[in-house]
């Protein structure tokens, strides 16, 4: 097999240690996406963050099912890492992308919400704007939804404590169910004003007033942006919100601050909510796609179904045959009910475990594949790091029992990478993902030295971490 039982060296060779340290430094070359048919729409859309699935599976936007995942494919096979070692990383990052793609592309639900926001960006760059007169926002929004921001068809409005953000699963590294049971939100409908309203996530109902915790903002007069968060509050100024359908774009609506005309929710890049007035620049989505939650298992996808049938079948600790990966009711479900085709064939398992060689290990001549351990994989994404952001992530969303095995020369490198200042535009996502990483480098730090270090080496160690701050 491809990468079977082999680790993923640097693209210089350099050891894991050195690679934790040194690789993401290297400067890449960026991904041009491919195709031309649409570019308009693309470019219209470059601000708001919508990437072009199409051009980078270089099909056309009417392409079939069967021509998607061939196109995915062939992409796959050219771009196995195992094939480009003398440029591995670049190698890997076409990979993700291409994974991406196909994920949203070969999802029907997915790629019907993408290729509505395509069209409505395209009605957007022609400067059409809809006819909202019929449209009424309390019989047309579902009782609980989801809230995702137009042009990021990804990213999910989410609670974290009082806080609200917008964060894609990759964001997050949480588990699915995880994720979007603090994206689940519905509307407090109230009398005073047609379609006036307060919102409030599904998760707080019973806590405060009128049955949950609300969105909050605290605009004045002279105050033209405020931050959102969650409060029991219900101040008229504070929380009432007008649910208003968007002229520009079919499906989505706006919320505006009831007490402050023209002054909208607004998502602000990378993660941040915020109640804006004025002039909306093109990197801030005031239109929202409210999904309905009955939808959410469309958003699954299938590393979150095989990968606990694999689990299942004993695959983290051997291999397990494709006839009984195939046969799980979890596996047979989601092929039935998400993705609506029949179950893969063995060339189509090889392409989806191939294009994830840092989790799957997968064994072609014998029509089998394991689940690579958790140390395994993030000794893997280790290597794979490009940034510090990518370094505190990866140690972030690993279990500090899999943190613990990392070598004390692994520790010592991702400690000397998580010193270097932030930049100033850090999200709040960066700076956790960071004091999270911190801790647990730390915390790993003695167990390492008990194994083999010598005096000298662990004196070494001790000067490190003091004057890191520990």
């Amino acid at each position: 097999a491809r990468g079977a039982g082999r680790p993923a060296p640097c693209a210089e060779g350099w050891p894991e240690a050195l690679a934790v340290s040194r690789c993401w430094r290297r400067r890449r070359p960026l991904w041009q996406p491919l195709g031309g048919q649409l570019a308009a729409a693309m470019a219209s859309s470059a601000g708001l963050g919508l990437a072009d699935h199409y051009g980078v599976l270089e099909v056309d936007r009417e392409a079939d099912e069967p021509t998607v995942k061939k196109a995915y494919r062939k992409l796959v096979l050219q771009w196995h890492p195992d094939k480009h070692q003398d440029n591995r990383e670049y190698a890997e990052e076409q990979i993700r992308r291409i994974n991406d793609a196909y994920e949203t592309l070969g999802n029907p639900f997915k790629r019907s919400q993408y290729d509505q926001q395509i069209l409505a960006l395209e009605r957007k760059a022609r400067g059409i704007r809809l006819d909202t007169t019929a449209i009424r926002p309390r019989m047309s929004i579902p009782k609980e939804f989801m809230l995702s921001p137009m042009g990021h068809p990804e990213k999910f409005v989410r609670t974290v404590g009082l806080s609200v953000f917008v964060q894609s699963r990759a964001d997050t590294k949480i588990e699915f169910y995880d994720f979007f049971r603090d994206a689940k939100f519905s509307l407090w409908w109230l009398p005073e004003v047609n379609n006036m309203c307060r919102l409030r996530p599904t998760s707080t109902a019973g806590v405060g007033q009128d049955g949950g915790m609300n969105f909050n903002f605290a605009l004045h007069r002279t105050v033209n942006v405020s931050e959102v968060n969650l409060s029991p509050g219900t101040m008229p100024e504070s929380a009432n919100v007008i649910a208003v359908a968007s002229p520009v774009f079919q499906g989505a609506f706006r919320f505006e601050a009831a007490h402050f005309p023209g002054h909208y929710l607004a998502y602000k890049p990378p993660t941040h909510m915020r109640m804006v007035g004025g002039v909306v620049d093109e990197t801030t989505a005031i239109d929202f796609m409210l999904v309905d939650y009955a939808k959410m298992f469309n958003f699954i996808n299938a590393e979150e179904v095989l990968a606990p049938a694999v689990q299942g079948l004993g695959g983290q600790r051997d291999y397990v045959d494709l006839r009984s990966i195939r046969s799980d009711s979890n596996v047979l479900l989601y092929f039935e009910k998400v993705l609506k085709k029949a179950v893969w064939a063995d060339e189509d398992f090889e392409t989806f475990f191939e294009s994830r060689s840092a989790e799957w290990d997968y064994d072609a001549a014998n029509l089998r594949v394991r689940l690579r351990s958790k140390h395994e994989q993030l000794a893997n994404s280790l290597r794979r790091a490009r940034s510090p952001a990518e370094v505190a992530a990866s140690i972030s969303a690993a279990q500090e029992q899999d943190a613990y095995k990392l070598p004390l020369e692994t520790l010592e490198a991702v400690l000397h990478v998580l010193e270097a200042p932030l930049p100033p535009n850090a999200d709040v996502t960066l700076h956790i993902n960071i004091l999270d990483a911190q801790k647990k480098v730390l915390l790993a730090m003695p167990k390492a030295c008990e194994k083999d270090a010598s005096f000298r080496r662990i004196l070494g160690v001790y000067d490190r971490v003091t004057s890191f701050g520990g």
